[in-house]
C-alpha cells in the first residue's frame, strides 16, 4: 500500500473514531452503552394510576373488609395518601407477601408498600425509599404464661411466626429454639392461644392489633430488634424513587399520616 494511501486511511479511522467518542461523551458516557431511558414516574403520571403491591392479608397493615369488601389497614392508608400527592388513581394489587417483590421484579407493579421492612438481602434486589417509620419486634405469649420474660427465655421454646418475614429470620438466628414458621397469617396467634406453641414473634405493630382482639394474649420482654419500614421500587426506577422520597418527607409530618399511624399502629412505632 503506498505511504500516501496508508496516511489517508490512518486519518480515516481516527476521526471516526472520534466521532464515536464524542458522540457517546454528549449521552453521558463515552464508554458504554446507552443506559434505558428512566420513565418510571412518567410511566405513573402518564397512565393516571399508582400500581400497588400490597399483602393484603393481616391487619394493621392491610386486608379486606369482609363486610364491605373495601381495602383497609394502614399500609392502604399510606398508599393512599401517596397516590393522592401524585394526583393518579390507587390500584391495589394484592399479593401473599412473599411474592411481593419478586412479582414487582416481573413489573406486576410499580411500588410496593406492605410495611416491608428494610433489609440488606432484600436491597440486593430492590431500591428502598427513606424509612417512613421505625418499629420492631415483639415477644407475644398468653397472659397465664410466666416463664418467658426475654429474648433468652426461648431458648427449648416452640416459637411461631409468619414464613418469609424479618421476624422469622430473627429467629433462625437463635439457638436451641424450636421455630414454627407458618404460611397462613395469624396462624402462629391461635398456636399461641390454643397452647400449641409457648410464643409468637411478630411485629410490635401487628403485636398491639392482636392483643386488643385476643385479651388472653400479652407482650412480654423489650423490643427485640428495630427495623424501619420503606416502599420498594425496582433498581432502574430512580425517577420514581425520588419522587416517593420527596413525597415521604412531605407526608411524615402532617396530620393525616400521624392519624394513620396512631389508629392503626398505636404506640410501637416512631
Amino acid at each position: 500500500m503506498p505511504p500516501k494511501t496508508l496516511i489517508v486511511l490512518l486519518i480515516g479511522i481516527l476521526f471516526i473514531s472520534l466521532f464515536y467518542y464524542y458522540s457517546k461523551l454528549n449521552s453521558g458516557n463515552p464508554f458504554t452503552e446507552d443506559a434505558p431511558k428512566d420513565n418510571s414516574l412518567e410511566r405513573v403520571l402518564s397512565s393516571k394510576e399508582l400500581r400497588v403491591g400490597s399483602a393484603l392479608e393481616e391487619l394493621p397493615w392491610g386486608k379486606v373488609d369482609p363486610k364491605t369488601g373495601k381495602e383497609i389497614g394502614a399500609e392502604v392508608e399510606i398508599a393512599k395518601l401517596v397516590a393522592d400527592k401524585l394526583s393518579v388513581k390507587l390500584v391495589l394489587v394484592n399479593k401473599g407477601f412473599d411474592y411481593l417483590l419478586p412479582d414487582l421484579l416481573n413489573k406486576q407493579y410499580d411500588v410496593v408498600i406492605a410495611g416491608m421492612s428494610i433489609t440488606n438481602e432484600r436491597k440486593k434486589l430492590v431500591n428502598f425509599t427513606g424509612p417512613y417509620l421505625t418499629t420492631g419486634l415483639s415477644i407475644i405469649v398468653r397472659k397465664d404464661n410466666q416463664s418467658i420474660k426475654s429474648v433468652s427465655d426461648l431458648e427449648g421454646k416452640k416459637v411461631g411466626t409468619l414464613s418469609g418475614t424479618t421476624s422469622h429470620e430473627f429467629l433462625q438466628t437463635l439457638k436451641n429454639v424450636d421455630v414454627r414458621a407458618y404460611d397462613d397469617p395469624g396462624k402462629y396467634i391461635t398456636e399461641t392461644i390454643n397452647g400449641n406453641i409457648d410464643a409468637t414473634v411478630y411485629d410490635a405493630t401487628a403485636a398491639n392489633n392482636y392483643l386488643k382482639e385476643n385479651p388472653s394474649l400479652k407482650v412480654t420482654g423489650d423490643l427485640l430488634k428495630k427495623e424501619q419500614y420503606g416502599m420498594a421500587v425496582r433498581k432502574g426506577d430512580v425517577m420514581l424513587l425520588n419522587e416517593l422520597n420527596l413525597i415521604i418527607s412531605e407526608i411524615k409530618d402532617s396530620d393525616e399520616f400521624k392519624k394513620i399511624i396512631q389508629e392503626w399502629y398505636g404506640p410501637s412505632v416512631e
